[in-house]
């Protein structure tokens, strides 16, 4: 966890994918983790927590208001 928060509070940008939250094939792994680490990333954006000021978040999404 600290690592990922680590990350979050250096990077300028972050990318998050939420459509790789679902299995497209059985047997297939997906990442769980997707949604929780946007949320912390949006959240450490929001409290000034590392680089809020020109931090850029970019959210992926197949479908729009998904």
């Amino acid at each position: 966890m600290s690592k990922v928060l680590e990350l979050i509070e250096c990077c300028r940008f972050s990318i998050h994918d939420p459509c790789r939250c679902q299995a497209w094939e059985a047997g297939e792994y997906f990442r769980h983790s997707m949604p929780f680490e946007f949320r912390l990333d949006f959240a450490c954006r929001q409290l000034g927590i590392g680089r809020p000021k020109d931090k850029v978040i970019f959210m992926l999404e197949e479908k729009p208001f998904r």
